[in-house]
């Protein structure tokens, strides 16, 4: 079973006793964290959450999502995560005399990754442009956080040569309801394309996708091969092409299936400092200058 959008994912984990919905109004100043944390640490297979209510937003959060095995392998569409390690090592054995991450692009290239659809997708529906990001349920995770974040956004930037399009994951800081701060490593290919654009003098454009299809929120997670695309990789695990629409305030393409995409520019030389963040690693990472993102638009799509 392949999933198109995130609401039928949740629907479908409701349907199969593999969600818990939580009714009360809870803090995203750390309690939803702890409540988060205090789940996943549980012994046995912990169900995803979703928070209806959530204080000072209208827009629900789920979260743990990815928590086990099984639902990894559901969001990609298998019965087991295992098939797709098999079928990935087998199709590799193919490509002889070239490095790992050009076999990788070779075999997920040859996917048709994309179908392109007007601009009117359903997350174009509600524009919240002027609240911008100030309603969005970000998390204050741990005491010492510089802020709200945003962690589970797919990050969709282009080089400036029009070349195709990455899509990472890269933590989010919210600063005010149309400034917020990235950070993406220079390795990265946010990165790579910051500088790009940077080099030339010019404000590079990004979108930030919220929901979508949960296989390609899964692959804009990891770590990829530089030369290989989120979006045909996600492709070639799932084999379902993902339906892509234009963003409104630049070229970028984004899962035409997004609940919120959120769309702005990054000017050369603009930043401020970003953090600590609690990283996954147990440890804080100390605040530091990051890219200062000005935002021009976000929309919403209807429930």
């Amino acid at each position: 079973m392949y999933f198109a959008d995130l609401q039928s994912f949740i629907a479908h984990l409701d349907a199969h006793d593999n969600l818990a919905t939580v009714k009360v109004t809870v803090d995203p100043y750390l309690e939803i964290a702890a409540i988060v944390d205090r789940v996943c640490k549980r012994p046995g297979d912990t169900r995803a959450l979703l928070f209806e209510n959530v204080k000072g937003s209208k827009l629900p959060l789920a979260a743990n999502l990815f928590g086990s095995q099984q639902r990894i392998s559901l969001a990609l569409g298998v019965a087991d995560v295992e098939e797709l390690v098999c079928r990935l090592r087998n199709d590799l054995k193919a490509y002889n005399g070239v490095t790992a991450g050009q076999a990788l692009a070779r075999l997920t290239g040859s996917c048709v990754s994309e179908t392109h659809l007007p601009r009117a997708a359903p997350w174009f529906k509600t524009d919240v442009s002027k609240a911008g990001l100030a309603n969005l349920p970000a998390l204050h995770s741990w005491r010492g956080d510089g802020g709200r974040y945003l962690t589970l956004g797919q990050v969709f930037t282009r080089h400036p040569d029009g070349s195709r399009q990455n899509c990472g994951m890269y933590r989010v800081q919210i600063l005010d309801k149309h400034t917020a701060l990235i950070r993406c490593h220079p390795g990265s290919g946010g990165g790579a394309h910051m500088a790009a654009w940077h080099e030339q003098g010019k404000a590079m454009p990004l979108a930030i996708v919220l929901g979508g299809p949960p296989a390609l929120t899964w692959c804009a997670g990891i770590s990829l091969p530089g030369e290989v695309s989120e979006l045909e990789f996600t492709r070639y695990l799932s084999g379902q092409s993902i339906s892509v629409s234009q963003c409104q305030d630049s070229d970028l393409q984004v899962p035409t299936s997004s609940e919120i995409v959120i769309e702005g520019h990054i000017n050369p030389g603009e930043e401020k400092t970003e953090g600590p963040f609690g990283n996954h690693t147990g440890y804080y990472t100390p605040a530091a200058p990051a890219p200062m993102i000005r935002i021009t638009s976000v929309f919403t799509r209807d429930a």
